[in-house]
């Protein structure tokens, strides 16, 4: 984040704890809440003002999980 935030034209969000419930994005705050860590959502957006299309990713950290119905066991991980 904190290369990010030194970047041009480029602004970063974090979304923690109880604001992703207030932002809507219950399913991450669900999953992460059993962890130690706060669970987070972090937004990194640029926009170049040359720019001519837009574009987005999405990708996915860690994130901790118990598994439900395909619950993952130390040796079939």
């Amino acid at each position: 984040m904190e290369v990010a935030s030194r970047l041009p034209d480029t602004e970063v969000t974090v979304i923690r704890g109880e604001e992703l419930l207030k932002q809507g994005i219950g399913g991450l705050w669900n999953v992460g809440k059993a962890s130690p860590h706060r669970a987070a959502l972090v937004v990194l957006d640029y926009r170049a003002e040359s720019a001519t299309t837009r574009l987005g990713w999405v990708g996915k950290g860690i994130m901790y999980d118990t598994g439900g119905l395909s619950l993952k066991t130390k040796t079939s991980m």
